[in-house]
């Protein structure tokens, strides 16, 4: 009776599936591009959140053409954020992850240019303490601190 028990306990153990393995992944992909002309934003950061607590899953910077794409994703439900220096912040809120569409193509994202106000701007030439012409060297020492004195 213990040997039936122990080969019905080892049959078990051993036909277990792993969940893990069979968990099928997806990957969002698309294309940044600047609003104004189509042309591709290169080096920017894309950021993938879960949508329940904001944690971040996987991120990746855009290639020269602008594409990019995250891998290895779990089904569920996604906020993807895209930031560049010269660019507003695009977020795509709740973006669905599940079957059949795991593989899923955002297309084009386009990124609106970030205006910058400036003030004013005051553009002083000094001329270079010493001046090396042709023939000579000149030395200015008006500019020199001493010469303030």
């Amino acid at each position: 009776m213990l040997i039936k028990i122990l080969i019905l306990f080892s049959t078990l153990l051993f036909t277990q599936n792993d969940d893990s393995k069979s968990i099928k992944l997806g990957s969002f992909k698309g294309e940044i591009v600047d609003e104004s002309n189509n042309f591709p934003v290169k080096y920017a950061t894309i950021k993938l959140f879960k949508s329940s607590d904001s944690t971040l899953v996987d991120g990746t910077i855009s290639e020269d053409d602008g594409f990019f794409i995250l891998k290895d994703l779990k089904p569920g439900k996604y906020n993807l954020s895209v930031e560049h220096v010269m660019y507003e912040t695009f977020m795509l809120v709740d973006q669905l992850l599940l079957y059949p569409e795991f593989n899923k193509n955002l297309g084009f994202l386009k990124l609106k240019q970030r205006m910058l106000e400036v003030e004013g701007v005051n553009i002083v030439d000094e001329k270079p303490f010493v001046q090396e012409e042709i023939d000579k060297k000149v030395y200015n020492i008006e500019d020199m601190p001493i010469a303030a004195s």
